[in-house]
């Protein structure tokens, strides 16, 4: 699993990989020096996931699995030490969270471009 995601990184073809938050993959990512953002939903999004889990066609068995399971698998990802996202708000996204990257990355580059335009019209006079 970890492999398949490092030949999709390796093309260079995407910005964001989404992988599984299961413990063993992060322990794998972590073992090959990969650093990654963990997002997951807030406790209390439970019913709202589960959901959606449903809408978009989950199965019976994986739905009624983070159904019993939900405490602990977030409690494995907050317990983690690896940058964390947890969507707190009801109809929020991961999507939200990649648009706030996105708009960070834009900023410091917009940042860094003016720091450097910025130093070339100092060092020219």
């Amino acid at each position: 699993y970890v492999t398949e995601m490092l030949d999709v990184r390796a093309k260079g073809e995407y910005d964001f990989i989404f992988v599984s938050s299961h413990a063993e993959v992060r322990a794998k990512m972590r073992e090959r020096g990969i650093e990654f953002l963990l997002v997951y939903p807030s406790y209390v999004l439970k019913d709202e996931y589960l959901r959606r889990y449903a809408e978009r066609g989950s199965s019976p068995e994986f739905i009624a699995n983070m159904e019993q399971n939900w405490d602990t698998y977030l409690e494995s990802c907050k317990d983690d030490q690896a940058p964390q996202y947890e969507l707190t708000a009801a109809g929020e996204f991961i999507t939200d969270v990649i648009n706030s990257i996105l708009n960070e990355r834009a900023h410091d580059e917009q940042q860094a471009t003016q720091a450097a335009a910025a130093e070339q019209e100092s060092a020219a006079e």
